[in-house]
């Protein structure tokens, strides 16, 4: 991580902000662009008010000033724009003031940008006009008489911009998200079930035994593809034995002594406490494929440091039930939210559908800053990547298998 690159002089005293429908970029720009006990002002229409008002509380939070509410009556009637500036530069009489236009409407940019060009007051510092590139993760500078040609920062890194997934997540939307859960369950079990999957034939092996198991509705017909994806009851499953085929007899003896024997049942195991399993039906959704969500997860604790990652977590999903929304591991880095998605398979419909769905879910809540991944059994990952996702949206896209 590295310290603001922004220099002091491209700072201001009163700094205005398009606000649009992502919160992230003014937040970004206020804590890079506006100096110490500054003025922050929020340009905003109807449709983004609650955002501002987001904005400003979680802001105020962290040691900002009240930010003063810019109203514009409407995002698309230039005089609207012009004016509804105009009335908050009249009152400055000292300091540098500047313009982030990365948020609002076409309209509220180019008009916000003349109000400010024309009509700051006389005698003050040069006008500071910036826009946050998301693609690049850098805050660009132009007009800047300082500056003929333009300059621009990489500040996708610093450490003003670290956030945590709940603050991302209260930032981002009318709610707030469950703590992430940073546990890893029967973590070198996790570590033997990667090696299994690392060859197609160790995971069609395993798919099968796992079918085999009386832990899921109907009983086998045979044919794996008509299995319904129900766990049984927790009664049931805690009779349950453990049972797999011989050639993972390590793994059944790893998860519990001598547990190839296939005597002990999954309320033995639970009850045993080892691996950190609170029921029988959370260890057999483990088998039946969560354990790639611990495995994952394994992977950015280990190697948090060297990748630069803030924060990060599984089961991410929001406090209040009726927001529909759910992903296998978030992550932070830098100030870029990445959700993963977690397919035990190697179905490259399935794969698509999953890769598909987190990068919807992330868009919704991060805009152009985030990125999204699958991890999956495909031998050929990059026939997994849907041809409508730009592969810049996909800067952390993970395979299980390749």
């Amino acid at each position: 991580m590295s310290t603001n690159p922004i220099p002091k002089e491209l700072k201001s005293d009163h700094l205005f902000l398009l606000v649009g429908t992502n919160p992230l970029p003014d937040w970004v720009a206020t804590r890079l662009l506006l100096k110490n006990d500054g003025q922050l002002y929020l340009v905003h229409s109807d449709q983004t008010a609650e955002v501002a008002t987001r904005l400003a509380r979680y802001l105020m939070d962290q040691g900002c000033r009240q930010p003063a509410y810019v109203e514009v009556k409407s995002a698309y009637k230039a005089s609207e724009v012009y004016n509804s500036i105009l009335e908050k530069l009249k009152p400055i009489k000292s300091g540098s003031i500047g313009l982030n236009y990365t948020g609002g409407t076409k309209v509220m940019a180019v008009h916000g940008y003349r109000s400010i060009e024309n009509e700051s007051p006389p005698g003050l510092p040069p006008l500071v006009f910036s826009y946050l590139e998301a693609a690049r993760c850098a805050m660009q500078f132009e007009g800047d008489p300082r500056y003929p040609d333009g300059r621009d920062f990489r500040i996708g890194m610093v450490d003003e911009l670290r956030i945590s997934l709940t603050d991302l997540f209260r930032l981002h939307e009318n709610f707030l998200v469950e703590v992430a859960d940073k546990t890893v369950n029967a973590e070198p079990i996790a570590v033997l079930l990667a090696e299994v999957h690392s060859k197609k034939t160790g995971q069609e092996a395993w798919r099968s035994c796992v079918y085999k198991l009386p832990i899921k509705y109907p009983p086998s017909t045979g044919d794996p593809k008509k299995r319904v994806n129900q766990i049984i009851s927790e009664e049931e499953l805690r009779s349950v034995r453990l049972t797999l085929y011989p050639q993972f007899t390590h793994i059944a003896d790893a998860l519990v002594e001598n547990g190839s024997a296939g005597n002990t049942t999954f309320g033995e195991i639970v009850d045993n406490g080892k691996w950190g399993f609170s029921s029988a039906t959370e260890l057999a959704e483990w088998l039946d494929g969560k354990w790639l969500e611990h495995y994952a997860l394994l992977q950015f604790i280990n190697h948090a440091e060297e990748y630069g990652v803030y924060d990060y977590g599984r089961n991410i999903k929001p406090a209040l039930k009726q927001t529909d929304f759910e992903a296998d591991i978030g992550a932070i880095r830098g100030y870029q939210l990445h959700l993963i998605s977690c397919y035990s398979g190697s179905d490259k419909k399935e794969s698509k559908k999953k890769l598909f769905e987190v990068f919807t879910r992330v868009r919704q809540l991060g805009g152009d800053e985030t990125r999204a991944a699958v991890v999956c059994c495909s031998d050929d990952p990059h026939k997994v990547r849907p041809p409508d996702i730009p592969p810049k949206f996909l800067g952390i896209c993970a395979y299980f298998r390749t």
